[in-house]
């Protein structure tokens, strides 16, 4: 997402306060007896004898509480669900770190009191 329209604009940065929601699949081993526990366990795919044993994964949130994080973000990024998704994801792939799936992503309105998307 370009940050500026004219490279000789500085960007204006704004702080925030950032939400987000964040899982990962995690491998295990497919092991259950029953549908229910298949369902508890929260293995997708329910009970069947012939994955036992085999290679799964389960999504596990790496942000249970939604802790939030005060950041500096372009003010551009600001603008819009899509703008801040944009903006955080490129900055992921600038980090070089793996890319997990980032859901909910919002900006908390102190003053206001509510989400700002």
């Amino acid at each position: 997402m370009p940050l500026t329209t004219d490279k000789k604009t500085e960007t204006k940065w704004v702080e925030v306060e950032l939400c987000w929601e964040q899982q990962v699949g995690v491998p295990m081993r497919y092991e259950c007896e029953t549908k229910e526990e298949c369902e508890r366990i929260g293995f997708k795919l329910g009970w069947d004898k012939e994955y036992e044993g085999k290679l799964t994964f389960r999504e596990q949130e790496l942000n249970p509480d939604m802790r939030s994080i005060k950041v500096k973000v372009p003010l551009e990024a600001t603008t819009s669900k899509t703008a801040l998704k944009d903006y955080i994801l490129e900055e992921y792939r600038n980090s070089d770190c793996d890319i997990a799936s980032l859901n909910h992503l919002n900006i908390w309105d102190e003053e206001k009191e509510r989400y700002l998307f």
